[in-house]
């Protein structure tokens, strides 16, 4: 330490080479930064511009050579009429009731699929109009929201999350969500779906409808734009999600909303 220019630009170039996506790779001279700090030591601010600059080259080289980007694919949000059309998909079981639920409350809360997993049955209050949900920890904590009834009786998170409740008989301390057997029944175990099976659940939901591509992410992702399409602020779609107020992530979802309100080609007379 300090780390140098050709150092630094050296590492980014490295774990370009193999094969790391480029968020990845783009946090890492902050990362360096910030443990250099730590230790009372300053980098040169010139070497993690030229870091990036490197990064940068090479997502561009790699973008027009035709390579699909590297990394994660970006969960594909849901719109209205795909998540009706789910809801109406789902078999008159208990697995599909469940599943109306899973949607539901998962979209109502922006729920990843780990929070849902980590749901127990006391951790959803009805008070009638709306429902409490406390998630008791996920990527920045635990947080209590409030998802209010739908204005449809197909779209209600109230009722699905009520005739759920009252199929699978629940007590407080079960998992909000079980798993469930191929015919549509309870598990005798009545266990509780791990994350994995959340996202299965949500793509089968996505299949049976003829939506596709989905992932767990989707519920996530499908609060942020269908709040924005709504007109919520960002600050109220932040904290119901638990997102940060300034977070990349959720900026992102709301730009695909924005993009097409402030599009340049709108009223233009095209």
């Amino acid at each position: 330490m300090p780390a140098t220019r050709g150092s630094l630009t050296a590492y980014v170039k490295w774990r370009w080479l193999a094969g790391h996506a480029p968020a990845t790779i783009e946090r890492a001279p902050a990362g360096i930064a910030a443990g250099h700090a730590e230790r009372s030591v300053q980098i040169d601010r010139a070497a993690t511009r030229q870091a990036r600059t490197v990064l940068a080259a090479e997502i561009r080289a790699e973008a027009e050579a035709g390579h699909p980007p590297r990394g994660r694919r970006q969960a594909p949000p849901l719109t209205l009429a795909q998540l009706q059309a789910m809801l109406r998909a789902c078999p008159d079981t208990p697995a599909g009731l469940q599943d109306q639920a899973l949607l539901l409350v998962g979209v109502g809360i922006a729920a990843r699929r780990g929070e849902l997993a980590s749901l127990r049955a006391r951790h959803i209050v009805d008070l009638g109009d709306a429902l409490r949900v406390t998630i008791p920890y996920g990527k920045r904590g635990g947080r209590t929201v409030t998802v209010s009834s739908g204005e449809h009786e197909l779209t209600d998170p109230v009722q699905a999350r009520l005739g759920w409740a009252a199929v699978a008989d629940l007590d407080p301390d079960e998992p909000a969500l079980l798993q469930t057997t191929r015919w549509g029944g309870i598990r005798q175990s009545r266990a509780g779906m791990g994350d994995k099976a959340i996202s299965e659940h949500v793509q089968a939901c996505g299949e049976r409808a003829g939506v596709e591509g989905l992932s767990g992410h989707t519920l996530r992702v499908s609060l942020a734009t269908l709040s924005r399409q709504a007109g919520k602020r960002t600050e109220v779609i932040a904290d119901q999600g638990g997102w940060m107020r300034d977070s990349r992530a959720l900026l992102g979802y709301i730009h695909i909303v924005d993009e097409l309100i402030e599009n340049a080609t709108v009223g233009i007379g095209l």
